[in-house]
């Protein structure tokens, strides 16, 4: 749960990574793993 969001907030390694991804299914990959993640 930690590690997941660690890496979504992460602007070591977890944001371009997390940029290109977003861009595609920006209403379903932000919002399945940030949901559980800050839960």
């Amino acid at each position: 749960m930690a590690q997941g969001y660690h890496i979504c907030a992460s602007p070591a390694g977890g944001e371009p990574v997390n940029h290109g991804k977003d861009d595609k299914p920006p209403p379903m990959k932000p919002a399945q793993p940030r949901d559980p993640s800050k839960s």
